[in-house]
């Protein structure tokens, strides 16, 4: 009954950090700026996909784009290689890392995804921040929420991976 309460507990929070998040990004303080999304197919000798689609910050302070635009992306480029993909009970459980030359907070995190209607399709958010130095802006702060859909066939292997990164910046 306590893990029951507690799982509650964490659910609660996190959905209360995510909508904070995404509130702050509509408003002056964290302007909503671009989505990543990622795909993969789950076979080991394939790699993912990423894309980066323009919102409305990134729409004010870049002429020629609407939000939905296609900034950037590639194909079968991203190394999935190093997901270590665990089944616990309805959870799916694994470490993303942020890559070489971001530094997030924390630089990797610990992801946990719910099936709850025992589907196999497992679900969840997750956020991180990370100091970005690159900009033509100057320097800034982003936040992202990383909304989760993963499938998972026999033996916990993933048929499916897919997430979008909504990504808010703040400058300093």
């Amino acid at each position: 009954m306590k893990k029951i309460i507690l799982g509650l507990l964490i659910s609660v929070m996190l959905v209360m950090s995510v909508s904070l998040v995404m509130a702050k990004g509509m408003g002056k303080g964290w302007p909503y700026y671009v989505d990543v999304e990622v795909d993969w197919d789950g076979d080991p000798n394939n790699m993912g996909d990423w894309n980066v689609y323009a919102q409305q910050y990134f729409v004010d302070t870049h002429t020629g784009y609407s939000v939905g635009d296609l900034i950037t992306g590639c194909s079968a480029c991203l190394d999935m290689s190093s997901y270590n993909f665990v089944c616990k009970g309805n959870t799916l459980q694994f470490d993303e890392t942020y890559v070489e030359g971001v530094n997030a907070y924390p630089q990797t995190h610990h992801v946990v995804l719910h099936d709850n209607d025992g589907d196999s399709v497992y679900t969840g958010f997750d956020t991180a921040r990370y100091d970005y130095q690159g900009s033509i802006e100057g320097t800034h702060i982003r936040m992202d929420v990383l909304e989760y859909e993963v499938e998972v066939g026999e033996g916990c292997t993933v048929t499916d991976f897919h997430y979008i990164e909504h990504e808010y910046v703040h400058f300093i």
